[in-house]
């Protein structure tokens, strides 16, 4: 449901927001049909408002949960007012912050931050299946939020110059949590009928002649490749789930026909499973260490890389998807005990052989890197490529699964992560990624 309002500014500011006649709201409908657009363009530089018209969804959905007795929150969200609209600023040069002010079903700015799932992009004209660029959000926590729109990491957008990225496009919000309800960690929520995601997803049209300011992904710092390091190893095995089979090459069903390891020096795994990934479906938890540990066990036994017969060789090993996903508080009382367990894990591993460890960061939703770095292991930091590349999702449904990564994208990690030298066999991978990775590293 939308209410349809006619907004005044005066010096940046949101002065008065009331709701449309029903003659006037047919009006605003048909004009949303036909341009789709809503800015004000003044000294202080040009402003985006979106949606066109207050949306009423997220309020409603926190009403429900505020209202319902067995839900449980924490009384500073329990008064925050769901964001309904939001205004985009953009200064008169480059130095100038992009602002995100947000504003309740009532048309009142907020003070209060905690929208912790905002995915906002621009798309301009082209015929590339992905957005031209991304932002970065920054919670300010006083209801704006600082913007940098960058040029995602992917392997046909890097290739894109400036000059390919047209003006005129489409800026698109889309809230997924607000009043900070995407942050509370399990079993938070066990109570509630619903997870409180709001998934609203807001469109605005710029002038022809508007482009933001968006910094290239070749002026963007990296993370960091192993290429040279990952070829010297005999071989090198893998333990995780089905985002880690996906990545090193094992199949996965449904989801991915990579039957063969992306690396000659993957190892072969003898198990029902094959490929190089000894696989783990589930949390890592107090609960469920042991079956981890027996599972690494099983690993360097049966590949015989035990103590010091494992010098030359290397274990991957990611886990994390499992743990944000469980809906069983008796697998996962929280976070620090999924990093308790992790810690714990991690030094194990490492006692069990001289292998080298790696971590392999989860998707865009991980916590892993303070950690790791504490261990003293290597991460192959995977967070701003996924995160930038929602378009990639595997699309068992048109928004795709915010999880799983399809093949070419997947591929196109691997060879950042671990460039294939000259005559190395390399599957999976196009002559196009190939460049692109040479232009990254």
């Amino acid at each position: 449901m939308y209410h349809y309002s006619f907004t005044i500014f005066k010096k940046n500011k949101l002065i008065a927001n009331r709701i449309l006649s029903s003659s006037e709201q047919e009006d605003a409908k048909n004009k949303l049909k036909e341009q789709n657009i809503h800015h004000v363009i003044n000294k202080g530089g040009l402003q985006i408002v979106l949606p066109f018209v207050i949306d009423e969804t997220p309020q409603e959905i926190l009403t429900e949960l505020f209202g319902n007795p067995k839900s449980v929150f924490q009384e500073k969200h329990r008064d925050c007012k769901a964001t309904s609209q939001v205004k985009i600023t953009f200064g008169t040069n480059k130095d100038e912050p992009v602002i995100f002010s947000t504003f309740d079903a009532n048309g009142m700015e907020k003070k209060q931050g905690g929208d912790d799932e905002l995915y906002i992009t621009y798309s301009g004209s082209n015929d590339v299946n992905a957005p031209d660029a991304i932002a970065h959000v920054k919670d300010l926590q006083n209801g704006q939020y600082e913007l940098e729109f960058v040029q995602p990491f992917l392997p046909f957008e890097v290739e894109r110059l400036e000059r390919d990225i047209l003006p005129g496009g489409i800026f698109t919000v889309v809230l997924q949590y607000t009043c900070g309800l995407g942050s509370y960690m399990p079993p938070t929520k066990q109570s509630w009928d619903q997870g409180g995601a709001i998934n609203s997803k807001w469109e605005a049209k710029v002038p022809d002649n508007f482009l933001p300011p968006i910094v290239m992904a070749r002026d963007r710092p990296k993370p960091q490749s192993f290429g040279e390091e990952l070829t010297s190893y005999r071989a090198i095995y893998a333990i995780g789930d089905s985002t880690m089979r996906m990545f090193m090459g094992g199949y996965y069903p449904g989801l991915d026909n990579m039957i063969t390891p992306r690396r000659e020096n993957f190892g072969n795994i003898h198990s029902s499973e094959g490929g190089s990934v000894a696989g783990v479906g589930m949390p890592l938890s107090s609960n469920t260490l042991d079956k981890f540990i027996g599972i690494a066990k099983w690993l360097v036994r049966e590949q015989g890389i035990e103590g010091d017969d494992g010098k030359d060789y290397a274990l991957l090993i990611g886990s994390g998807v499992w743990d944000l996903l469980a809906n069983n508080d008796e697998d996962q009382p929280n976070f620090y005990d999924h990093l308790k367990a992790l810690r714990e894990f991690i030094s194990v591993v490492k006692g069990l052989t001289s292998a080298k460890v790696y971590w392999k960061s989860m998707t865009a939703v991980h916590v892993h890197r303070v950690l790791m770095k504490e261990l003293d292991i290597l991460v192959l930091d995977m967070y701003n490529f996924t995160y930038e590349a929602a378009s990639q999702t595997v699309t068992k449904n048109p928004l795709g699964d915010a999880r799983h990564y399809d093949g070419i994208f997947n591929g196109w990690m691997m060879d950042y992560f671990y460039p294939a030298k000259k005559g190395m066999a390399e599957m999976h991978l196009s002559d196009s990624q190939h460049a692109v990775v040479e232009r990254l590293v």
